[in-house]
């Protein structure tokens, strides 16, 4: 395992003059992340990410645990928790080039892009997956969801017409 130091992001913040404690419990609060999975992330102040070896079947292997994980242990979403920090430290193919370097990540799929994609899209995948289970699994929750996006909608266009109105001096309905 390797540690990457937060020192610095933590001394942007206001918490540089609180215990240890109480920033590792405002962090974990900040993030909004499992306590579980932020608890063994967390040592003190240091980042602690356990080292992956990413080849050609790992994509294979995460989606097959996240699909285990999903499907039998919901209370203990470990695997899909340490793919979404993976995708938020893991944008673009640059942001692959950190952890390589710190041993955090060994690369054996040849180039950064993959690792990139391959995180961006088990990721997403989740995100969709989970929004199907949870908003499109009934015919209810369908035509609820479908009504709350619809009114979502019709209140942007009101606020952009009430804009347009306030901001030209106009009536948006004699256009």
């Amino acid at each position: 395992m390797k540690v990457i130091d937060i020192d610095t992001i933590l001394e942007r913040c206001i918490y540089k003059a609180l215990p240890d404690s109480v920033i590792t419990d405002s962090l974990l609060l900040e993030n909004q992340f499992p306590f579980s999975l932020l608890q063994t992330l967390f040592d003190k102040r240091d980042l602690v990410i356990p080292l992956l070896v990413v080849e050609d079947r790992t994509e294979i292997v995460f989606r097959n645990l996240v699909a285990l994980e999903q499907c039998h242990y919901l209370d203990a979403s470990y695997i899909t928790d340490y793919i979404g920090v993976m995708d938020i430290l893991i944008n673009m193919s640059r942001d692959v080039d950190i952890p390589i370097q710190k041993k955090v990540l060994i690369n054996w799929l040849g180039d950064t892009d993959s690792m990139a994609n391959l995180f961006t899209g088990l990721f997403k995948g989740i995100v969709m997956s989970t929004l199907k289970r949870e908003y499109f699994d009934t015919p209810w929750k369908i035509a609820v969801s479908t009504a709350g996006i619809l009114l979502l909608i019709l209140a942007v266009i009101q606020t952009v017409c009430a804009l347009i109105e306030v901001t030209h001096g106009e009536d948006i309905t004699s256009i």
